[in-house]
């Protein structure tokens, strides 16, 4: 009895370390899907890195492609810039000129032109031929109820021995008038230039008149300004 133990022992043991067919197919089966997986896997891998050459390649071809033709369109562009840029430098430079001469042109005007600027204020006159102050002066003008006219006006007319008909025949050496019954001219009452002391005509040094009065009559009466301000 105790030697049927024994056998039936050792026969549990035996079947229990051994695999069985089912086992041994189970394990077969696995190993075929794990090589399937390990060589597919590798295929894969294998496309993969022709696929991403191809790509790799096909994108430097596009790259060379763009590069190539870029450059050409950046060639044509820049010319047509630099040909715009030139035209427009010329244009500039043709304006400049123009400003040039047209500056010249009224420098020229206006050196033919004098300005007498008569400050009430101050009882000062300036003479200017063109931008450039020849002479600065003493002045009386109107005095209290004999106010002398305000505003710009044109020398009319010059006169160089005048006696005023409104006031007893009183001398107006040089006179330049720019209104009607007003002019710049000559007196011997210097003593009073500086302060209002004519009947609305400007005053000025007789020496002062005669220098006026012949630059009037050199520049021309059309070209003469008196611009009388406070």
């Amino acid at each position: 009895m105790r030697y049927f133990l024994i056998l039936f022992l050792l026969l549990s043991t035996l079947s229990a370390t051994t695999p069985s067919l089912d086992d041994k197919l189970s394990l077969i089966e696995k190993q075929e899907k794990h090589f399937l997986s390990m060589i597919r896997a590798e295929y894969i891998t294998v496309l993969e890195k022709r696929e991403i050459q191809r790509l790799e390649a096909l994108r430097q071809e596009k790259i060379r492609y763009a590069l190539e033709h870029e450059t050409s369109f950046l060639a044509v562009r820049i010319k047509a810039l630099v040909k715009s840029h030139l035209s427009y430098v010329s244009l500039l430079v043709k304006k400049e000129k123009h400003r040039q001469d047209e500056l010249r042109r009224i420098a020229k005007i206006r050196q033919r032109h004098l300005l007498a600027k008569i400050d009430i204020s101050k009882q000062r006159m300036h003479v200017y031929k063109g931008d450039t102050l020849l002479y600065k002066w003493k002045i009386s003008s109107g005095k209290k109820g004999h106010a002398t006219p305000r505003g710009k006006y044109k020398a009319i007319f010059t006169v160089k021995d005048y006696k005023s008909r409104t006031y007893n025949n009183a001398p107006m050496p040089y006179s330049v008038f720019f209104k009607y019954g007003y002019a710049i001219h000559g007196t011997k009452s210097v003593n009073r230039l500086g302060s209002r002391a004519s009947h609305g005509c400007i005053r000025l040094h007789t020496q002062n008149a005669k220098k006026f009065y012949a630059l009037v009559r050199k520049m021309g009466k059309k070209n003469t300004t008196i611009r009388i301000n406070n």
